[in-house]
């Protein structure tokens, strides 16, 4: 039964729902809500098939163009990859569901093979484009390519002229070429948008500040590079990458030693994130556990509501790492939240740090071959951003720049206790020079 419901919407969504040709270009900056207004405008779709219109005045005229009783509609949200589909914009997809409450079938599960949902009888399916099957042989009204700079070529022809309506496109700018570039945006029946995160009034503070000091040069996360893709949303190229190479593998290989898990302490402004790595001769594979904001370290109940937050505790127990045998490296700065941990019986030490340690970590990754589960979308575009610090020469420093790093820092710590060669002092007692009697 329909409901008055309320939906706040960013200059971006405006911009968007007035479009009236057929493709829509979003290149934009991190946080410029231009996934959010996307998928905001699909769901607005579905209730005006319901007769359900939400939204300003203005924006419910607008509305009323999507309007067909007769047919519902077909939706494709679609990656790269099925893995970072699941790990995205569906995970954005569910949150929207619980938050404005919509009556989606069947009931949203992330571990569910096919990934299609119902509302209001029209049909949302996320897809990879990997699924070369199910992506080549679907026919729908809208298409979203999401984080479209992944798409290949062949795959974005492939989904056009299998959509009879609108096609959404939508990433942020990170190479300077890029066939989107040159043949998408140029055509008649396409409208560009650029966005940052100065049209999204929602956008997370501490985001924010974290983007600012990307531009100061004054700061040591200072990035221009960075600053330009993901605050400005202008195309750029990032050179000096310092883990290049990477490979990526559909999962973690169940034949590999378990080398341990490296974590980075994070609130606010910085995530927490902990980090598997497993060892197979000059192979280390990783794969990311846990990517976010606000967790504590352990079990705390809030005293007026009886909840208990979320902590790192907990989601290590979740995770299913064994108490008193896995090892975790942590940061050794933040001894207290370190031994906070192992009072809940995880077997967890601080890292060995000192004058050189950052190099040395990087020296130490830097001679195995190093691959990435496909679902850590998170250390994936960590590997895409970490970088060396360049001078005013753009001459590459042997020092990175601090940011795009809190995987890798876990993991640095965990090279640095598992695969450092061990020096051991030796001193050598010499003959007397003076002879004594006694």
């Amino acid at each position: 039964m329909a409901r008055d419901q309320e939906i706040k919407v960013t200059e971006v969504f405006d911009e968007t729902i007035r479009v009236k040709t057929k493709i829509i270009v979003n290149e934009g900056g991190t946080r410029s809500s231009k996934t959010w207004s996307f998928l905001q405008l699909l769901i607005m779709i579905s209730f005006s098939q319901s007769n359900v219109l939400i939204g300003s005045d203005t924006n419910t005229k607008i509305l009323k163009q999507y309007f067909r009783p007769e047919k519902p509609y077909r939706f494709t949200i679609v990656r790269a990859k099925l893995t970072w589909t699941k790990a995205t914009i569906l995970k954005d997809f569910f949150e929207m569901v619980e938050m404005y409450q919509l009556p989606v079938t069947p009931e949203p599960n992330i571990n569910r093979p096919d990934q299609t949902y119902y509302l209001y009888g029209n049909e949302f399916a996320f897809v990879g484009a990997d699924e070369a099957e199910k992506f080549h042989g679907r026919k729908q009204d809208i298409l979203y390519f999401n984080e479209a700079l992944e798409i290949s070529k062949r795959d974005f022809q492939q989904g056009i002229i299998r959509t009879s309506l609108k096609i959404f496109v939508d990433y942020n700018p990170y190479c300077l070429e890029h066939f989107i570039y040159d043949s998408i945006i140029p055509r008649k029946d396409c409208t560009f948008i650029q966005s940052t995160v100065e049209k999204n009034p929602f956008a997370d503070q501490a985001v924010i500040q974290e983007i600012e000091m990307w531009g100061d040069p004054t700061s040591p996360a200072y990035d221009p590079v960075n600053y330009k893709i993901y605050g400005l949303g202008l195309r750029a190229q990032q050179t000096g990458l310092i883990y290049p190479d990477c490979q990526l593998v559909k999962e973690f290989p169940e034949n590999c030693e378990i080398l341990g898990y490296g974590l980075d302490f994070g609130y606010t402004n910085n995530v927490t994130a902990l980090g598997k790595a497993g060892i197979q001769g000059d192979n280390l594979y990783l794969e990311q556990l846990i990517y976010e904001t606000g967790l504590l370290n352990i079990p705390i109940r809030d005293a007026r509501t009886g909840e208990v937050k979320k902590n790192i505790s907990d989601e290590m127990e979740r995770l299913k790492l064994e108490k008193y045998s896995d090892d975790i490296i942590a940061d050794s700065a933040e001894q207290k939240s370190v031994d906070e941990i192992a009072s809940m019986g995880w077997n967890i030490k601080g890292a060995t740090k000192g004058p050189g340690s950052v190099s040395l970590g990087i020296e130490i990754l830097k001679r195995y071959n190093l691959f990435i589960v496909e679902s850590s979308v998170n250390w994936i575009k960590e590997k895409n951003n970490y970088k060396w610090k360049v001078d005013k020469n753009d001459v590459i420093l042997n020092e990175p720049v601090k940011a795009w790093d809190h995987l890798w820092d876990g993991l640095r710590y965990l090279a640095l206790e598992k695969l450092a060669v061990k020096e051991v002092q030796t001193y050598v007692i010499g003959k007397p020079t003076r002879k004594y009697k006694y």
